[in-house]
């Protein structure tokens, strides 16, 4: 069997890890913290051209005179006197609603109507009501209707809507046929202005033409020159070709 027990070497291995991991003392596993004592110097403000201001003068406190004091003092004490009358007051009427029950609160209920009675209307047969049925006083007679009278008046109404309808009509169009004329010799008359215009503008541009051509044929005829070598000072006239009457020039 082999040799399992534990050297010394081992042994000793083991002890120092068990020394090793035992628990140490915060001041044993921590240097102390070191200590840096930084003074930092106040910046001293400086003008344009490089020099220190002067410092400003402090302003001296006013100090205050004794009736000042003697006034702040009295209105401290008043002002409490107040607080504690308020606080005084302000407890005895919470103690008085404390005390005090709650008592429920009373709604009047309105007193009811009184009833009336209302004695119902008499029943009435309705055959009775519809069929004209006579009451049963003494003395009552059927009233006679004349049919005649009806219906002549009936007639005579139709006939008197039938007339004003056909009246109505006839003047309806009446009026239409003299707005049909009134608007056809309206038309007529600006035709015949139109006529009347053209064929006035027609007959200008004949004159006009009419004039122009004559003016041109006098023209013609003043600027020629008779030859004075013939005899006769008319003889441009046979070479005019005047016996043409649709050229006669």
């Amino acid at each position: 069997m082999p040799d399992v027990s534990i050297s010394q070497s081992t042994q000793d291995a083991i002890t120092a890890e068990a020394e090793t991991s035992t628990k140490k003392e915060s001041h044993e596993m921590f240097k102390a913290p070191v200590t840096l004592d930084i003074k930092h110097e106040k910046e001293i403000p400086m003008d344009r051209n490089g020099n220190q201001p002067e410092p400003k003068a402090v302003k001296p406190k006013k100090k205050m005179s004794a009736a000042q004091l003697a006034g702040l003092a009295k209105g401290r004490e008043t002002s409490m006197r107040n607080r504690m009358a308020k606080a005084k007051k302000l407890k005895e009427a919470k103690a008085v609603v404390s005390n005090t029950p709650s008592s429920p609160i009373a709604i009047p209920t309105p007193a009811p109507a009184p009833v009336q009675y209302v004695e119902p209307p008499p029943m009435v047969n309705p055959a009775d009501q519809y069929r004209g049925a006579p009451p049963t006083q003494q003395g009552y007679q059927q009233p006679v209707i004349d049919y005649d009278k009806i219906i002549n008046g009936v007639a005579a109404l139709h006939t008197q809507r039938a007339t004003q309808a056909s009246n109505l009509e006839r003047e309806q169009r009446e009026q239409q046929q003299e707005a049909d004329s009134q608007v056809a010799a309206f038309e007529q008359q600006i035709r015949e202005d139109e006529r009347m215009t053209i064929m006035k503008q027609f007959d200008d541009q004949e004159k006009k033409t009419a004039q122009a051509k004559a003016k041109k044929v006098t023209t013609q005829i003043y600027n020629r020159q008779p030859d004075p070598s013939q005899g006769n000072p008319y003889s441009y006239a046979f070479a005019m070709n005047s016996r043409n009457k649709n050229s006669r020039y």
